[in-house]
């Protein structure tokens, strides 16, 4: 029956988290005759969760075969984005992430710094997960502002992890099966089927580029000019560029000192700036 269970997951939204429980039974050693499995509460909770799914026909699930039918980039209803994040400890003025996407002939981007604590607190396949998410979600938002349906979405990333965790749904991390979760709830709940791609960094380039700076962003702005499109920033939707509820993020306190180390550390480097010249 798990492994029942196993197939309907690729297909049924947030499935295979709901078979953890279930695994564990099964591999669970006991002496029981006729290899018999011993289930608890928990394992009953994922069977209740699977009776719901497969009670109700209409439930919107992901498509099978995703990879060989998903509709190409250039239709209406599909947006295709890219996303990239940067993590330098010694150079937070240059680690932050950025992410693009084409709707018409208008080049709509999202770039920032990411926090001191978060570069702190966070490994760069957290932070690539996290821009992803950051990304998608506020480019589908613009969409909906310009009254276009966005019913499937490409995400071009270069980070295997990050690739993986979001098409595949099933990190070990801690932070990217948060990240991972809010990214299927939230798909679910706008009935978007969403692809994710692997991307060379060198392909990249715009996405990095956004990732890096003011100087960098401005780059982007003048190759995409160049090639006839408008441009215009949006600012990230808030709930998903705040990371402060993943369970690798300190304590509210915590950030709150290395946010005042930050200032202080950039306050010294300017003055000594100033006294060189």
């Amino acid at each position: 029956m798990v492994h029942k269970l196993l197939h309907a997951s690729a297909t049924v939204v947030l499935g295979r988290q709901h078979v953890h429980h279930l695994m564990q039974a099964l591999r669970a050693k006991n002496r029981l005759a006729q290899q018999s499995v011993l289930i608890f509460e928990p394992q009953r909770d994922e069977l209740r969760w699977w009776l719901e799914q497969f009670g109700d026909p209409t439930r919107h699930c992901l498509p099978l075969a995703s990879r060989i039918v998903f509709p190409y980039a250039n239709l209406d209803h599909t947006m295709a984005s890219y996303s990239d994040a940067a993590r330098e400890l010694n150079r937070p003025d240059v680690s932050g992430f950025g992410a693009w996407t084409v709707m018409g002939d208008v080049l709509y981007f999202i770039a920032g710094l990411w926090k001191p604590w978060e570069l702190s607190a966070f490994s760069i396949n957290v932070l690539e997960l996290a821009a992803e998410n950051i990304g998608t979600f506020t480019f589908l938002a613009q969409a909906v502002q310009l009254g276009r349906e966005v019913t499937h979405s490409v995400d071009f990333v270069d980070n295997t992890a990050a690739e993986y965790s979001a098409d595949r749904g099933k990190p070990a991390q801690a932070d990217m099966r948060a990240l991972v979760r809010r990214r299927y709830d939230a798909l679910d709940a706008a009935c978007v089927y969403s692809a994710v791609e692997r991307i060379t960094s060198a392909d990249n380039e715009w996405a990095d580029a956004l990732s890096r700076g003011a100087d960098r962003v401005a780059d982007v702005r003048r190759m995409a000019l160049a090639a006839g499109l408008h441009v215009v920033e949006l600012q990230p939707v808030p709930e998903w560029r705040d990371l402060s509820g993943l369970p690798g993020a300190p304590p509210a306190d915590a950030r709150a000192v290395l946010e005042r180390q930050n200032q202080s550390s950039a306050s010294c480097a300017t003055t000594e700036a100033t006294r060189r010249k």
